[in-house]
């Protein structure tokens, strides 16, 4: 879990980005993982300033997308590049709006 501090205008104060080990996919272990940091980084932070990385995910099974959609709805912003990613982080935004 990496996170950065960026300047105060109006910008999130805290980012974070998880990469999913060295296969870069998450598995049950992975997912368990990112929920707990997710967990911690929300304790002392509102979910709205918190933009979470996943441009190094190659690879993402349904518990997963199902976690990043929870962190999505509570407020936190997915942001990536690739086409997987952005077609994965348009589907659950698209899935919000349901």
């Amino acid at each position: 879990m990496k996170k950065q501090d960026h300047d105060q205008n109006h910008r999130p104060q805290r980012s974070v980005s998880h990469t999913f080990g060295s296969r870069r996919e998450t598995d049950r272990a992975r997912v368990e993982e990112l929920r707990k940091c997710w967990e911690q980084v929300i304790s002392s932070r509102p979910p709205q300033s918190v933009l979470v990385n996943l441009t190094d995910l190659t690879e993402i099974d349904s518990e997963g997308k199902e976690l990043l959609a929870q962190v999505h709805h509570q407020g936190a912003k997915l942001i990536g590049s690739g086409v997987m990613i952005e077609a994965l982080i348009e589907e659950i935004e698209r899935g919000q709006d349901d």
